[in-house]
């Protein structure tokens, strides 16, 4: 039996109704991007994201407790049947050629859940934006206990496994830079803390350090933050202090402890001392602020800015082991790099020449061995002969095949 579906403002939305389309709206980058799927029961919390997405419309399935007599009488002329749900989604030639190649590539794995992510997001802006304006602690305490929350889990999922890595879909989102921004940091600074060997209870304050590492943002103007060129002696000057700025708010308002304001305050601090705001040296700089300020540099190099595209997570990973010695410890970095999974294997990758390949082995986990889908010729990305050879793109197959079939 078709399920009828109709077509309301978001005005009309209320938390519990099931979606029925894909509901769409445009991130920062004025590209549009899928904020809900189909069959999504909607919550609070989604419903706000929509908001902020400017959604004006969405399709619902027929409820006996949401549908109205009023929705009843306005919308059951136009029922829309299964069968359309695909159209409002815009594939690509290059995900029809995959898709088309019926490849049963296993799911990856990702270490939040989207509604888990998206309320950590929510969390995050919150006390952000309490101390931008010094406003109410009793929710900004409630907010903390939120987060030790996602920390804890994160903790769990990380620790019960010793060689649990991250993924890039871990990390990745266009919109709401900042706030998506410290979550990835507190990603990847836990999975860095566990591959040193930190304890448990540790490895929960590393990650409560990392999502608030930048908090002091908040007092720095948002142009200066956003600014496409260099910037000035003077404005360097102003953008350095968001590193006090965040200790001085955290101190002065009790959350956390000295071992926290110590990470958040030094977390811009570089081993050969170059770095702000004291100089400090090598093991002079808090452990934690040493393996935020990894986390830090690779997720804002890889993320999209209103002033500049990402850089790929393997120029990022080698601009990181770069400053091997000049900002980062070795050990530490060495530790980063094993646990980013860039190419899991029976990934679909696209590489440079525009030919498609399956990953078949990835020790090397910026340089895979990889079977052309076109030939099944093997290519070991590493070998002198395919040296000029780079992955441009990771296909999701699973997802694309869910989304469309």
């Amino acid at each position: 039996m078709v399920r009828k579906k109709f077509d309301i403002t978001l005005d009309e939305v209320k938390a519990g109704m099931i979606t029925a389309d894909y509901i769409t709206g445009l991130n920062e980058k004025g590209q549009l991007i899928t904020v809900v799927k189909p069959n999504s029961k909607l919550s609070e919390l989604t419903i706000e994201r929509m908001h902020r997405y400017n959604v004006k419309n969405i399709t619902i399935f027929e409820d006996e407790k949401f549908t109205s007599q009023i929705l009843l009488k306005t919308r059951t002329n136009h029922p829309k049947e299964d069968k359309e749900d695909k159209q409002t989604f815009q594939m690509t030639p290059l995900m029809q050629m995959v898709l088309e190649m019926e490849i049963d590539v296993p799911p990856v794995k990702n270490l939040m859940e989207d509604d888990l992510k998206e309320e950590a997001v929510t969390e995050i802006r919150t006390l952000f934006d309490i101390a931008k304006t010094d406003g109410d602690m009793t929710t900004a305490y409630r907010v903390v206990k939120e987060l030790n929350n996602v920390v804890n889990y994160l903790v769990d999922t990380i620790s019960s496994e010793s060689n649990a890595v991250v993924h890039i879909t871990d990390l990745k989102s266009y919109d709401e830079y900042t706030y998506h921004h410290s979550l990835s940091v507190a990603v990847l600074a836990i999975a860095i803390g566990q591959g040193l060997g930190i304890d448990s209870d540790k490895l929960k304050k590393l990650g409560n350090c990392a999502i608030m590492h930048d908090i002091g943002k908040t007092k720095v103007p948002l142009e200066l933050i956003n600014k496409p060129g260099r910037l000035t002696k003077e404005e360097f000057d102003i953008v350095k202090q968001h590193a006090n700025n965040g200790r001085s708010f955290l101190e002065r308002c009790d959350i956390g402890d000295f071992e926290l304001w110590a990470a958040v305050a030094h977390h811009h601090e570089k081993v050969d001392g170059s770095g702000y705001p004291k100089g400090l040296k090598g093991d002079e700089i808090p452990l934690f602020s040493q393996i935020i300020s990894i986390g830090d540099v690779y997720d804002a190099v890889t993320s999209y800015r209103a002033y500049r595209l990402p850089m790929s997570p393997a120029d990022a990973i080698e601009l990181v082991m770069s400053e091997i010695g000049r900002s980062f410890d070795y050990d530490i970095v060495n530790v980063f790099v094993g646990k980013l999974e860039l190419y899991p294997v029976n990934s679909i990758v696209q590489l440079s020449d525009k030919r498609l390949a399956i990953v078949v082995e990835n020790t090397n986990s910026m340089r895979p061995i990889v079977r052309t889908l076109d030939n099944g010729v093997l290519l070991d990305l590493m070998g002198l002969n395919n040296l000029n050879l780079i992955i441009t793109e990771v296909m999701n197959l699973r997802e694309i095949a869910k989304e469309f079939k």
